[in-house]
């Protein structure tokens, strides 16, 4: 009987066409970037013994340009792993069909229910055709979101299903409390008293105020900006209830998690890769 392999190659190449795009996407926004220059700086004004730390309107956004870019990632990445299943399938010996995809669940219960423990018509399960619990299916099963090993696959799920009916949402991010802290500093000697951090959204319209310091009366405090605060672009579901919406360098990670992923696969016995 004749042994059938896993052919990864495909999909390695799936995954560095959506490193290629990320490349092209960190790129424009670099540029955006420096096309903003005078836009969103970070001011400190008084208010009686607080010392406030206040953001210009932010600039707007190319939505579309960045978001297709987004979505061409999304595309490759949920392609790569779909042909990961189909390949998987394969390799069990059985026959793929249209139904085989990569599965993404957030909850455990789900997952047993529709994928590893379905009762009416199994055969509609999106791993049919790979060995429950054998070694493609645990590395699947690990993957899953509510494992909690790669929560970003969410955004697999959630992102490239919205992109094939509509444009994703690009809006700023909410301004990072780390960010800030690295932002704004004092003198080392100044006796930090209270930090209270506001809404930390940032406005496209009017200046938003993030955080207020207020210190002891001596030494003199000398509160400064050391930097900008970054301007990086979130993408996904928008301001709608329950929106998801993720920072750009978490699409990078996401790349890196599949490609764990692919890599574990290509260590099993049967596999094809290169």
């Amino acid at each position: 009987m004749a042994v059938i392999c896993a052919d990864l190659r495909g999909i390695r190449a799936k995954l560095r066409r959506a490193k290629e795009h990320y490349g092209t996407l960190e790129s424009e926004i670099n540029i955006w970037g420096k096309q903003q220059a005078n836009i969103g700086q970070l001011n400190i004004r008084r208010d009686g013994s607080w010392y406030v730390v206040i953001s210009d309107p932010m600039p707007t956004i190319p939505n579309a340009r960045f978001s297709v870019i987004v979505g061409d990632i999304l595309h490759n990445i949920r392609s790569a792993l779909d042909h990961l299943v189909w390949q998987l399938v394969l390799r069990d010996g059985h026959e793929p069909t249209t139904r085989n995809e990569f599965p993404i669940y957030e909850s455990r219960d789900k997952f047993f229910e529709e994928v590893k423990f379905r009762k009416k018509k199994p055969q509609r399960s999106v791993l049919y055709g790979i060995k429950v619990d054998g070694d493609a299916w645990t590395i699947i099963e690990r993957a899953q979101p509510y494992q909690g090993v790669f929560p970003l696959f969410t955004m697999v799920k959630r992102f490239s299903n919205m992109d094939k009916h509509k444009t994703l949402c690009a809006q700023l991010n909410f301004a990072d409390v780390a960010e800030i802290r690295q932002t704004v500093t004092w003198n080392s000697d100044a006796i930090l008293l209270e930090e209270r951090f506001s809404g930390l959204s940032l406005s496209l319209e009017k200046e938003t105020e993030l955080v207020r310091y207020r210190f002891s009366d001596q030494p003199d405090p000398n509160v400064h900006m050391k930097a900008r605060l970054p301007i990086d672009p979130t993408f996904g579901e928008g301001f709608i209830k329950g929106g998801y919406q993720a920072n750009v360098r978490a699409i990078d990670s996401l790349i890196d998690d599949v490609t764990q992923v692919i890599d574990q696969v290509s260590r099993l016995p049967q596999v094809i890769d290169t």
